[in-house]
């Protein structure tokens, strides 16, 4: 990822695809890897779709408080847009984990 985003990069971006770019680069510069799992209608929100970032360091995998709420659509065209890669949900995976980006 470049170091700053021009005026015209940052012109055709949406302020959740922003939101998306710095907090990932954040956990990049703190030698940490971020992944985002969408959630479907979990206990703690069970209105809708959640996307919830977590970080991978030394190891261990750990839960941030940062989140987006939107449509399941919504958030898959936001991450998409950051440039980000979709990992399917696995087997055994929890059943509300709808997928997770990379």
């Amino acid at each position: 990822m470049p170091d700053t985003l021009t005026e015209a990069q940052t012109a055709v971006l949406d302020d959740n695809v922003l939101f998306v770019l710095n907090t990932t680069d954040d956990s990049a510069q703190r030698g940490a890897l971020a992944i985002w799992t969408i959630y479907d209608h979990p206990r703690d929100y069970p209105h809708g779709f959640v996307a919830r970032k977590h970080e991978a360091i030394g190891g261990q995998s750990v839960t941030t408080d940062v989140m987006l709420i939107a449509e399941l659509e919504e958030l898959r065209r936001i991450f998409g847009d950051a440039g980000l890669v979709c990992v399917p949900r696995a087997d055994n995976d929890d059943i509300k984990i709808v997928e997770s980006w990379v």
